[in-house]
């Protein structure tokens, strides 16, 4: 069986902003496939390729099975090259997975639609069961269309660590091509999340597999043992951890050092690590000992520094704590990268001031900037409505509107500010950076300024 999966990369522009990422989650896939099937990896942005070339490139692979990876960024240009690919190659099965494919089963899989099956949740054991036989319909954790009827299977519970197969490695050495910060290895240590925050469709998805509030935890020892393999093999020093939450509970904060320990004890100069986490899992000890391991960037969950959002978002933390992190982090060296929703249906001008006063005090710069609640299906938040976009376009579609006239006028000033933010460091500098009239260091300089002014500017949309 011949079968290509597919990433049809946006969002990534091989910058210190927006690096570019190996897709983890294919080369589990392939990891899985390879042993007994003709497995091919196509990813936009390690190809360096437009989608045409890309189509001509899975046509002359002539795959059985062709499965796409689909989130909010690529959804749409996805269900145009699989129609593309269906009319010139209209023998392929096409799959689509990730937890976008897995909450739009059933538009994905309408009567004109280009998909054949969706696979729901984790890939790995579908994928193998789906290649081993003609007939879909019966195979748990897969959606598939029959005629005019969608018949849907749900997922087994998923398996722990060490029944998984091994990942590939096959998109490292294009990886490793790019400048030295301008690009991560990908890395998993756990899967799942023992939280429910009410914007995530991640509970959702583990609800439906029946494993709820279920963190796999991978060996300790494996994860060191990957990260000096790719090191030696291709040469990489920077990681990214992909977990939803990497520190996990407090219970688990002596694995975290002993792998901290175990990634210094390698040796390796100049290591880097990112990880994402929760406030409630950032400790003095665990941080100070994953400084000394190499990380240097944290992506945190804060969301608000108003206690009425917390409880809203069912995050089960206060704005102390959210405090707390960030001034932990900041004091082992650690850069942190906050994820703030400032902007929601219930959203009040008291606590936007809150909000952002307290970023004006931490630094605009080191937020995600994006800050309004996208509704993503599955997410209690979402409900029946549904986020189009991730909200970096004008045109983006969150799932819902503004009530109050005064909040979507505040909404309005800021976003525009935001915008134009955004477009001098993602177009301005990424453009001065791609012909090399500037550096790594001075790009990553220029775009915290821009950043921080950005926040200032906000300071007068509420004066």
């Amino acid at each position: 069986m011949r079968i290509a999966l597919i990433h049809i990369a946006r969002g990534m522009d091989g910058t210190p902003a927006s690096p570019i990422i190996d897709h983890l989650g294919l080369q589990c896939l392939e990891g899985a496939l390879s042993k007994k099937h003709n497995v091919q990896i196509f990813d936009t942005a390690l190809l360096r390729i437009d989608d045409i070339s890309l189509l001509q490139k899975i046509v002359a692979f002539s795959p059985d099975i062709a499965g796409f990876t689909l989130n909010y960024i690529n959804c749409k240009d996805v269900e145009i090259f699989a129609a593309s690919l269906k009319k010139i190659y209209p023998s392929v099965r096409i799959i689509a997975g990730g937890l976008y494919a897995t909450f739009h089963q059933e538009y994905l899989l309408h009567s004109d639609s280009s998909f054949d099956a969706v696979v729901l949740c984790e890939g790995e054991t579908p994928l193998l069961n789906m290649a081993s036989t003609e007939q879909w319909d019966e195979i748990p954790g897969v959606a598939v269309r029959c005629g005019s009827e969608i018949v849907s299977r749900p997922p087994l519970r998923p398996n722990d660590f060490f029944d998984l197969p091994n990942r590939s490695f096959s998109q490292l050495p294009a990886l490793a091509k790019f400048p030295r910060g301008c690009a991560k290895a990908a890395l998993e240590a756990s899967r799942g999340c023992t939280h429910a925050c009410s914007f995530c469709s991640i509970a959702a998805s583990q609800k439906m597999a029946r494993d709820s509030c279920r963190r796999r935890l991978r060996p300790t020892e494996d994860i060191a043992k990957e990260i000096s393999y790719i090191h030696d093999t291709f040469g990489m020093y920077d990681f990214w951890f992909m977990d939803a939450d990497f520190l996990g509970p407090t219970a688990e904060q002596e694995r975290i050092r002993r792998l901290s320990q175990q990634i210094r004890d390698m040796g390796i100069r100049n290591l880097t690590l990112e990880i994402d986490a929760r406030v409630d899992g950032v400790s003095s000890a665990s941080i100070a000992k994953l400084a000394e391991a190499g990380l240097q960037k944290c992506f945190l969950g804060v969301e608000s520094f108003d206690a009425r959002t917390l409880n809203r978002f069912a995050k089960g933390t206060t704005p102390a704590m959210n405090l707390q992190a960030i001034k932990i982090l900041e004091q082992e060296g650690v850069r942190p990268i906050i994820g703030v929703i400032m902007f929601h249906p219930q959203s009040t001008k008291d606590q936007l001031l809150r909000d952002h006063e307290a970023l004006r005090g931490i630094g605009y710069e080191k937020t995600q900037m994006l800050f309004r609640l996208k509704k993503y299906r599955g997410s209690r938040e979402a409900q029946s409505t549904d986020s189009d976009g991730r909200g970096i376009a004008p045109w983006a579609d969150y799932g819902w509107e503004f009530d109050d006239p005064e909040i979507a006028e505040i909404w309005n000033r800021f976003d525009s500010l935001r915008l134009a933010a955004l477009d001098k460091v993602f177009v301005g500098l990424t453009d001065e950076l791609k012909l090399k009239t500037i550096s790594v260091e001075t790009f990553i300089r220029k775009a915290d300024e821009i950043f921080h002014a950005f926040g200032e500017d906000v300071e007068n949309i509420f004066c």
